[in-house]
């Protein structure tokens, strides 16, 4: 596949304003098609120590597309599902424990209260992880937060749905 290219976007807030029209794109050079931005993953979560206490779970997410269905995580479990709308988790959550009943859960605002009051998520999360590591800098006692050996992980998660590798056991040691 080819399209055009066109500007970089700093700003991702501005990402669905910046679409060119058919008329701009016919004006940009073209070139093949080298990313992707969506993908489907379905994992199997847990201790390699416990296998029977994973879970099996769903990715969904593509920021190139509009559908009907949103981005979104699911989560299986031997008594329900957990069903997360949006891209990273930041929409309603809700509890299936039968077929057709599905309950919206509310999040408990102690965790909404710790975060900085910022309405776009994907700032809000972005400001949450600077402060946490720069507290953690300075010393000051800290909540858990993502590390660099997490990301490391979630590359290599990253790298084998790339590779289109299959069923791959991730070492998280």
């Amino acid at each position: 596949k080819r399209v055009p290219i066109a500007g970089k976007v700093h700003d991702f807030r501005e990402y669905f304003t910046r679409a060119l029209s058919v008329e701009e794109a016919a004006e940009c050079e073209w070139a093949e098609v080298t990313s992707d931005w969506a993908y489907t993953v379905l994992a199997r979560l847990g201790d390699r120590e416990t296998p029977d206490e994973a879970v099996s779970a769903t990715f969904r997410h593509s920021g190139l597309r509009f559908g009907r269905h949103t981005d979104h995580v699911a989560i299986y479990g031997e008594e329900g599902t957990l069903h997360i709308e949006e891209a990273y988790t930041q929409g309603p959550m809700f509890l299936a424990t039968s077929p057709d009943c599905w309950e919206e859960l509310t999040i408990p605002e102690h965790i909404f209260s710790g975060l900085p009051d910022e309405d776009d998520p994907t700032q809000r999360n972005w400001t949450q992880l600077a402060c946490d590591l720069v507290d953690d800098i300075r010393g000051v006692e800290t909540r858990d937060y993502l590390t660099f050996r997490d990301g490391r992980i979630y590359q290599e998660v990253i790298d084998v749905v790339r590779a289109d590798a299959g069923w791959t056991r991730i070492d998280g040691e």
